[in-house]
């Protein structure tokens, strides 16, 4: 058996037919030297697409000529030849033409009794007949829809203005005026400043290589609630109309897409922050304050908070950006078992990942806080800031008792955490390093343990065997 079919070993690629990126490669026939239908290859983005169409398994039969040929029994034929009469197994014979039939290489090359067959007239077969893949017909091509930016222009408009910013004034009653100055700057928050949103905070959506998916804008009252939600191309479109003016032709492409809350907010700091763990909460609101709270992402073991949009948004799609991280989620009341089952999802299709969903909320809320749907952010300036601050200093931290510890890492494991999960013996040790780095901070966020990834590993391996014969 021999197969002819390699992908290409060039540093050429092309489009591909699922994805629609320029990173696929082709099969070649190797005799000829020519690519297969543009439908055979693989895509190098394994990952993110990992199409991959291989032709189908062939086994190669040379053409033995025959004056006559005779169904002979039920597993074999009789052919006559000039040089001779031979029985062939019908196993081996994969088509019977006018003047000869075609027979497989193994056997003609393994059998002293095989008839004479013409080397240069070949063909190759798979299990269902003959191969005809140089004529078969491409996969039609997926129409990729393509994806329209909101200019920086625009983005870089809204920065300003905040001293007519609802939403920032009102943070200014419970972090520090620096503090918020960071978070401005880092999730690139802006401000509507003239018309019917004016004095409306705006939160861009920037995926991962930077792009501006889009811009919400969102009125806050004075208890930060919201008031009402809008988009900044919604703004400007109805600005145009009803100016009987021409909508910009970034706007008119831009109204094409099928989605406009593709990525996270937040996603663009992925990048700058390539191994923080990953809060995720609904809203855009939750994020900034949470980052408020909780510091931000400086040094590696501080969580970098994102957010998916709202309830329905955390899907497999918008979380594959977050392949490979420690992520804690943390729902607003009453979606915690919606979360849950995306979460075990998720889990099972991004591996390397691990998304652990908090209960902060529906172990804290009252039936009042359940009934009007509260979220993380409501929840957390109910407290100062200062109880949710790790301080950050040089010297050693005061030592926990490991008993204390061990409770609240009993707590986490009962009904909460898998143990066989989290505390894999296979892990390699930057993965044990970042598990005890989520671990630790879920021990101050759910419980109010202050203590270091050190701390816990040294009160967990002196009792680990216990949670694992659990």
């Amino acid at each position: 058996m021999e197969h002819h079919y390699i992908l290409d070993k060039g540093a050429k690629k092309h489009i591909c037919p699922d994805c629609g990126k320029g990173r696929f490669v082709r099969y070649i026939d190797t005799e000829t030297g020519q690519y297969l239908p543009d439908n055979y290859g693989r895509c190098d983005r394994e990952s993110n697409c990992g199409y991959h169409k291989r032709p189908p398994l062939e086994t190669r039969c040379f053409f033995v000529p025959f004056i006559q040929l005779i169904d002979y029994s039920e597993k074999a034929f009789q052919v006559v030849t000039d040089g001779g009469t031979y029985y062939l197994p019908k196993t081996q014979v994969n088509e019977v033409i006018e003047n000869g039939c075609y027979v497989t290489e193994f056997y003609l090359n393994n059998n002293d009794k095989a008839p004479v067959h013409l080397s240069t007239d070949y063909r190759y077969y798979s299990e269902t007949g003959t191969i005809q893949i140089k004529d078969t017909e491409p996969k039609p091509r997926p129409k990729v829809q393509p994806v329209y930016f909101i200019p920086e222009t625009i983005l870089n408009a809204t920065l300003k203005g905040y001293q007519n910013n609802t939403f920032i004034q009102n943070l200014l009653q419970w972090y520090p005026a620096e503090d918020i100055e960071k978070v401005i700057s880092l999730y690139r928050l802006g401000t509507i400043t003239r018309g019917y949103r004016s004095g409306a905070v705006t939160f861009p959506f920037i995926d991962f290589a930077g792009y501006v998916r889009t811009i919400q804008a969102k009125q806050f009252n004075e208890t930060n609630h919201t008031k009402s939600t809008d988009f900044i191309h919604s703004i400007i479109e109805r600005h145009h109309s009803e100016k009987g003016e021409p909508l910009p032709g970034w706007l008119q492409d831009y109204k094409q897409n099928e989605r406009f809350v593709s990525c996270l907010f937040g996603e663009h700091l992925l990048n700058r922050y390539p191994v923080n763990p990953v809060a995720l909460v609904e809203a855009p609101k939750t994020a900034v304050i949470g980052t408020l709270c909780y510091g931000l992402p400086d040094t590696p073991d501080q969580l970098l908070w994102l957010a998916v949009y709202n309830k329905s948004s955390l899907t497999l799609e918008k979380c594959k950006a977050l392949k490979g991280r420690k992520v804690v989620l943390y729902p607003d009341l009453n979606a915690f078992n919606e979360w849950s089952q995306k979460a075990k999802d998720i889990n099972a299709k991004l591996p390397g990942s691990r998304f652990v969903v908090s209960d902060i909320l529906e172990r804290n809320a009252s039936e009042t806080d359940k009934s009007k749907g509260l979220d993380l952010a409501d929840y957390l300036i109910r407290f100062d800031y200062k109880q949710f601050r790790k301080v950050q200093t040089y010297t050693e931290p005061v030592t926990q008792p490991q008993a204390e510890i061990w409770q609240i890492i009993e707590r986490q494991f009962t009904g909460r955490l898998i143990p066989d999960v989290w505390l894999s013996p296979d892990k390699t040790s930057d993965e044990i390093y970042y598990d005890l780095v989520v671990l630790s901070a879920d021990c101050l966020i759910n419980y109010g343990l202050d203590i270091t990834p050190d701390q816990y590993y040294n009160a967990l391996k002196s009792r680990e065997s216990q949670l694992l014969n659990n």
